[in-house]
């Protein structure tokens, strides 16, 4: 085997690792961040609109890009309605 493709076939493999790694890295936080809002979902439901409050403007300071933000603000919208 050639140097060239010994090198060539470990950046793949490398490549493939770091990959990996990366998905199961998104995959923790997808469910830190599901686990996040379950709990602010929760606090709501209960009626600690304080509790919920705080926990929505956590969820948003962690993950300001996640798909359910735009639905966070609205709920923490209603937490501060609710606590009036």
């Amino acid at each position: 085997m050639s140097l060239f493709v010994w090198i060539l076939r470990s950046w793949l493999v490398l490549w493939l690792l770091a990959a990996l790694a990366g998905v199961a890295h998104s995959q923790q936080e997808k469910d830190t961040a599901a686990s996040a809002y379950a709990a602010a979902v929760k606090l709501q439901n209960a009626e600690s609109y304080k509790a919920a409050a705080d926990a929505w403007v956590k969820f948003l300071k962690d993950f300001p890009a996640e798909s359910r933000a735009d639905r966070a603000h609205y709920y923490l919208g209603i937490c501060h309605l609710k606590e009036k």
